[in-house]
């Protein structure tokens, strides 16, 4: 949400989320943190977990399909790049991997077009690419690691990592090494027991791991960077890194 409003100056989302109790409980999570940056939601819609049909979901947001177009605005859906008038600029889509590849070309199919698509570390799978194609020219996603990152600390950890378990280090792996890493600086530093440790964390201004820069604690969490990334030509690219 940082990035959406106040690099793409967008207010106005719409959130698309599974109906289960850890969904329900990010929902809260991102009504605070977007209420805290000035942005609201003005649509949310859910769906069951087993749901392989949108229709429902996408009438909810105000979508609407071509023969829904002809017969509301008889006039206006002969226009070529007519699209449904939604009141929200971006949709986060927070769901599996599975689910995402079906939602994301519903949007079109009702007319739910020239709109930001924004997701959290599951839509950071190259499959989401391969079934949608174009559909996600406009999605920006964040994760807490990026194994094809170009960076030269983030390189030798993945190619030391291949080279000992012959497979890509994922986001545990990468916070693990992260963690070491900090524990080592701490005490390289001359802190030696567990206040001075603390203290040490607490007071971090800029460090660098392969997750992103660590700068301190807040709410008894690390600060964390997370990678920006975008779909180009199906293949994952880094965009930017953020703080939350």
């Amino acid at each position: 949400f940082n990035f959406a409003i106040k690099r793409l100056k967008l207010r106005r989302f719409a959130l698309v989320h599974a109906r289960n109790e850890y969904q329900f409980l990010l929902k809260k999570k991102y009504q605070n943190i977007l209420s805290k940056l000035g942005g609201v939601f003005t649509k949310i819609v859910s769906f069951p977990i087993n749901a392989n049909d949108f229709r429902p979901q996408m009438l909810s947001l105000g979508g609407l399909s071509d023969f829904q177009l002809r017969t509301k605005f008889p006039r206006l859906s002969r226009k070529r790049k007519f699209k449904a008038p939604v009141n929200f600029e971006a949709i986060l889509i927070s769901a599996k991997a599975k689910k995402i590849i079906l939602i994301v070309p519903e949007l079109p199919f009702y007319n739910i077009k020239e709109i930001v698509l924004l997701g959290d570390r599951n839509w950071n799978n190259p499959d989401i690419a391969k079934h949608t194609g174009s559909y996600i020219k406009n999605a920006f996603f964040v994760d807490g690691f990026f194994d094809s990152s170009k960076e030269d600390l983030v390189r030798r950890f993945v190619a030391d990592y291949e080279k000992l378990y012959r497979k890509k280090p994922g986001l545990l792996e990468a916070l693990g090494y992260d963690s070491a890493k900090l524990i080592f600086s701490a005490i390289s530093n001359g802190n030696r027991d567990k206040q001075k440790i603390q203290k040490y964390l607490r007071n971090l201004e800029d460090f660098q791991g392969v997750t992103g820069r660590i700068k301190g604690i807040k709410n008894n969490d690390f600060v964390r960077e997370l990678y920006l990334l975008k779909f180009r030509k199906g293949i994952i690219h880094k965009v930017d890194m953020i703080f939350p």
